[in-house]
């Protein structure tokens, strides 16, 4: 059977997928493109609670998409799948058609 198919195949690519698919993530993403940044500055740029953010952030990180570092009792979060971006603006410019 093509990998395609394949069962575990399919739950990575729709946990992947169904990490995209919030705003605040979406704007997570927006925040951490080409730079570290820690939690309690997403919470503040984005004027949303910390616990909330830590919800969100924990997603991303089990769909592998970020990665966390802690510096010293801070916790800051980077990308490391950044054709990440590249699937978001191929969704953009599907959008504005």
């Amino acid at each position: 059977m093509k990998k395609i198919f394949e069962e575990d195949f399919l739950e990575n690519k729709s946990e992947f997928l169904h990490a995209l698919a919030n705003p605040i993530r979406l704007m997570i993403l927006s925040l951490l493109e080409d730079k570290e940044v820690c939690v309690s500055d997403l919470s503040n740029e984005m004027k949303v609670k910390q616990p909330n953010i830590s919800q969100h952030l924990n997603i991303l990180r089990n769909a592998g998409i970020i990665k966390k570092r802690r510096k010293g009792k801070t916790i800051c979060y980077s990308v490391i799948i950044p054709k990440v971006y590249d699937i978001l603006k191929n969704v953009d410019n599907m959008l504005k058609k």
